[in-house]
């Protein structure tokens, strides 16, 4: 059985815990602070190249989707692959509903991730309020080298 000693002990050893991290997280907050102002052109120069690659990403997944499309290659170029991706479109309202209607449980919002299993499911009922289907998706590499391949 646990006392009520050991209880103040395990509570005191928390609060010393909680105070030594809250203070260390100042002080790594504090520092990154001062780097970030020390190293504003590196940080501007991140945020740009960030920026471009997350175009160059986007423009890249819709020239695969759009390659895919006239070749129904799956696997145009290394790094670049086409799958299924499983869509899943209902009106939160309706599916909410009929969740209410069709189960033993009060709901108050809807389960996303229990409706969105069971519209993928086999057992998905046949006046479920939902749309599911397949559409192409590129996926890219997380390692991508420069090729002529």
């Amino acid at each position: 059985m646990t006392t009520r000693e050991e209880l103040i002990d395990l509570r005191n050893k928390l609060a010393v815990a909680r105070e030594l991290s809250a203070a260390t997280k100042q002080a790594v907050d504090d520092l990154l602070a001062k780097v970030r102002a020390d190293n504003v052109e590196l940080f501007t120069e991140l945020d740009l190249i960030k920026e471009r690659v997350g175009e160059y990403e986007d423009q890249l997944r819709a020239a695969g989707i759009a390659y895919f499309a006239t070749t129904k290659d799956k696997h145009p170029v290394t790094g670049v692959n086409i799958n299924d991706a499983t869509v899943i479109e209902y009106d939160n309202e309706k599916a909410l509903e009929w969740a209410k209607k069709n189960t033993n449980l009060r709901l108050l919002k809807l389960d996303d991730t229990a409706f969105k299993g069971l519209a993928k499911s086999k057992a998905k009922p046949d006046d479920m309020p939902v749309t599911v289907y397949s559409e192409p998706k590129t996926v890219l590499g997380t390692k991508l080298e420069v090729s002529n391949e």
